[in-house]
C-alpha cells in the first residue's frame, strides 16, 4: 500500500537534493544522516550545506527579523548564525527520527507523519528549511530560551546514549512537529492525497485505515476516480 501523504518534492527540490548529493559523493561524506545518531559528521557539520544556509538566513532575516539573533548573541560553540541554524536543522530531522522514525514506539509513531527529507535541503527562500526553523524560532521566542541553550534544552538529541532516555528528552517537540507538518501542507510544500478505500476491504481494516488517513493529513474520498492513492485487499 502507498503512503497517504505525497512526500514527492517539487522539481525544484528534487534537483536540489540532487545537487546536495552530488556534493556530499565529492566531499566523501554521505548526503544526510540515516544512521546512528553518534554519527561523526552529517550533512549539518559540512561546508556546502552552511553556505547554503545563507539564503534561508537571509529570508527569515526579511521575513521575521525580531525572531533572528542579532550580531554579538551567544549561539554557544557556533562561530555564525548560519552554523547555528545548520546545527538546528539537524537535530530536528534527529528529534523526528527518535519520535517518528522506523524504531520509535507506536504511541508517538502513529501521531504523525515524518517530514521528509527533501524538505531539509530545500534551501528555497520561504521553502521547507525555512518553515522548519521560522517556528522553531517561534516556539523559542514562546518559550523564552536563550539562542545558546536552544539545542540542549529544545533538541538534546546529540551524542551516543540510551534511545529511550533521548526520546523522553525530546517529546514536547511533537507539537512544534505537528505545526510544522501542517504549515508545510498549508503553503503545498507538502501535498495532501486523496485517498479511495476499496469497499473490498473488511470492515476493520477500513475503519483503521481511514484513521490512519486522516491522522496523516489525508482525505478519504468516495470514488476511485478523485483519488490519488487507492488502497485495495
Amino acid at each position: 500500500r502507498r503512503g497517504v501523504l505525497s512526500r514527492r518534492p517539487s522539481g525544484s527540490v528534487r534537483a536540489e537534493e540532487r545537487g546536495v548529493a552530488r556534493e556530499g559523493r565529492r566531499m566523501g561524506s554521505r548526503a544526510r544522516p540515516l544512521g546512528p545518531l553518534e554519527r561523526p559528521i552529517s550533512q549539518y557539520q559540512l561546508g556546502w550545506y552552511r553556505q547554503k544556509m545563507e539564503s534561508v538566513r537571509e529570508w527569515l532575516s526579511k521575513v521575521s527579523p525580531f525572531l533572528m539573533p542579532v550580531q554579538g548573541t551567544p549561539l554557544g560553540a557556533h562561530a555564525t548564525v548560519d552554523d547555528w541554524l545548520s546545527s538546528c536543522a539537524g537535530r530536528v530531522e534527529l528529534a523526528q527520527e527518535l519520535l517518528l522514525g522506523r524504531d520509535a514506539p507506536a504511541e508517538t509513531r502513529g501521531q504523525l507523519y515524518k517530514i521528509p527529507a527533501a524538505v531539509f535541503v530545500d534551501f528555497t527562500p520561504g521553502g521547507g528549511l525555512c518553515v522548519v526553523l521560522q517556528v522553531l524560532l517561534q516556539y523559542r521566542e514562546k518559550s523564552q530560551v536563550p539562542f545558546n541553550d536552544v539545542e540542549s534544552a529544545m533538541l538534546p538529541v546529540g551524542g551516543p546514549g540510551d534511545r529511550a532516555m533521548q526520546r523522553s528528552a525530546v517529546s514536547g517537540m511533537l507539537p512544534f512537529l505537528r505545526t510544522v507538518s501542517g504549515l508545510l501542507l498549508d503553503k503545498k510544500i507538502l501535498h495532501r492525497n486523496a485517498v479511495f478505500l476499496s469497499p473490498r476491504l473488511p470492515g476493520e481494516e477500513a475503519v483503521r485505515l481511514s484513521g490512519a488517513v486522516v491522522r496523516h493529513g489525508g482525505m478519504i474520498v468516495q470514488s476511485e476516480g478523485a483519488a490519488s492513492v487507492v488502497v485495495v485487499p
